[in-house]
Order: structure tokens, then sequence, then C-alpha cells
């Protein structure tokens, strides 16, 4: 195996790439291997969350879509942070005319591409990555808000007003989805829940 300019090694230190070329320098084909690095080498950041992780299933009122840096499509992320592990993913295979170089090493175990990544090649392969990705999400930056409502003395549609628990969960609704553009007030679900205006204010 050999490691090139293009391949993608920015989620490991110099010491780890070059524990990683000597572990595989005799791979010749394709291959995908996840390993266990050697205490004395440390751990490396995983932003996998899901059951192959030993987590409960990513439900989808925690996960959302979005286009990760260097890709056209979007991923299932989820708003949690990036963890240590010490599993090692190495994929590496053809190119030009070198039977095996490395295209890409990272924390945590193998993991399918995402249903909306274009190199899938078959329906049965992306049949089997939307079963994977439904209970698997990535780690997502997000950013933080200072929120500020203001309640109405009008009732909802049904003739009621809304209560804590009901403005709570309309909050967290909106947050979800991090808007951020003024006149998010006017989200029908505002309306529903009594709420004449919601601002925010990036505090991170």
């Amino acid at each position: 195996m050999k490691i090139l300019d293009a391949s993608h090694t920015d989620h490991v230190t110099p010491a780890i790439l070059a524990w990683v070329a000597e572990r595989f320098a005799d791979r010749d084909a394709f291959f995908i291997e996840s390993v266990e690095l050697p205490e004395e080498m440390g751990s490396v950041e995983c932003g996998l969350y899901g059951p192959a992780m030993g987590d409960e299933p990513v439900r989808d009122r925690s996960a959302f879509e979005r286009k990760r840096e260097g890709r056209d499509w979007a991923s299932r992320c989820v708003a949690r942070p990036m963890r240590q592990t010490q599993t090692l993913t190495v994929i590496a295979g053809p190119a030009g005319d070198k039977p095996c170089v490395l295209y890409t090493v990272y924390g945590g175990p193998a993991a399918p591409r995402g249903p909306n990544d274009p190199h899938i090649e078959s329906e049965e392969e992306r049949e089997a990555s939307k079963a994977f990705w439904a209970e698997h999400a990535l780690s997502a930056p997000t950013k933080r808000y200072r929120v500020v409502l203001y309640l109405i003395e009008t009732p909802d549609r049904d003739g009621k007003f809304p209560d804590a628990a009901t403005v709570a969960m309309g909050v967290e609704y909106d947050l979800k989805y991090a808007w951020t553009q003024s006149g998010a007030h006017n989200d029908p679900s505002h309306t529903r829940l009594g709420l004449e205006e919601t601002t925010a204010e990036e505090v991170s």
C-alpha cells in the first residue's frame, strides 16, 4: 500500500500515519480493515454515533441532514461532540497504475457510504446504506443561541393557551434546525404555539 498526496489523511497524526504505512505495507489490492491502535499511539477522533459505537440508535428527532466539507451531498448528522477512540479504519485500493493506495483513514469502525453518496454502485448497496444510517449519524459542528420568546395573550387554533411545556417544545424544534435569519417568527409553528416573535442571537 502506498500513501499519496491525494490520500485522505487529515484525521490522524503523522505518527499514526507512519504506523499505518508500516502495518499495511504489504497490501496490494482493495481492502477495508478496522484495527486497534497500540496504547502508546494514543487515540483519534471519531464522529460516528449509533449501535456500531455501542450507543442507542440515533432517532430522527435528533438527526438532521447536512453537507459535509468537500462533499456535494448531505449526510445524516447529529448535534453531538466528537469522541476519542483507539479503533482506526483504513480503506485502500487501486488508483491509476498502482494496485493499492490509501484512500482514507479515520477513527472509528467501518461505516458504509451514505445513501445520498453518488459513488454507490448498486441498489443493494444503497438499501444496506439506508438500513445502517437509519440508526447512525455523524457528529456535526453546531452553534449555540440565546433565545428570546415573546408570548401573546391569544389562544391557538384549538382555543387553548400554550403551556410552558408546549412552548419549550417549539423552541427545541426551532433550535434543531438552527434558523438564524430574521423573520423566523413567521414560522407557522410559532402562530400555533401562540408566539408573537422569536429571536436567536448567536453566542458561540
